[in-house]
């Protein structure tokens, strides 16, 4: 598999930076069966992530609560991130971190943090979410929330989700039926997804 970034697109050199995408090429390309990536046409980021002669080694995803990181306050920066500073053994506990906001690193919460949340598996790789918030309505936070949801389930094994947030419709989401996990992108561009 090959990925191919053009001329445009930057990844601002630091740390955290860098780190999160690579969570981030993890999660997209991790439940196509793909491990390694080669980048096209010496672009910066293969330098960034030491990936200029050799196929660059996906890191691997497991029980990972997703939050959303902004850049700036302009909202032109923003992708889901996981947060992999703890352990969290238990979708449930993952969901309730996500309501939490890390403004040091400018990672945000993804769940609304007056939500409830209830946790049902109801199969192997099928599990049913309920979330209730005032702050739930037809709006980008929302998707963002399904969206974080999805990668953190799919960090946890499932690939369904059954989503119950008092919508049948959020985005490009279906909520009347299960949710696949998998083949989920998760670059999440704001601003194509309010439109």
């Amino acid at each position: 598999m090959r990925a191919r970034f053009n001329n445009t697109f930057d990844v601002i050199a630091s740390g955290s930076n860098i780190s999160n995408f690579e969570w981030i090429l993890a999660y997209m390309f991790q439940p196509l069966d793909i491990s390694e990536i080669s980048f096209e046409n010496n672009h910066s980021i293969a330098e960034e992530l030491g990936a200029i002669e050799n196929p660059y080694s996906l890191l691997e995803t497991k029980q990972t609560p997703y939050k959303l990181y902004q850049a700036d306050n302009t909202g032109s920066s923003e992708w889901l991130v996981p947060i992999t500073n703890n352990q969290y053994k238990t979708l449930n506990s993952a969901l309730e971190e996500m309501k939490n906001n890390e403004q040091t690193f400018l990672v945000w919460a993804t769940i609304p943090n007056d939500a409830n949340i209830a946790v049902e598996n109801l199969a192997e790789n099928h599990v049913f979410v309920s979330i209730s918030s005032k702050q739930i309505g037809d709006n980008q936070l929302t998707v963002s929330m399904v969206e974080s949801i999805l990668a953190t389930a799919y960090t946890y094994g499932f690939q369904q989700v059954t989503l119950d947030i008092g919508l049948d419709q959020i985005g490009k989401y279906d909520l009347t039926a299960p949710i696949d996990t998998t083949n989920q992108i998760n670059i999440v561009d704001l601003n194509e997804a309010a439109s």
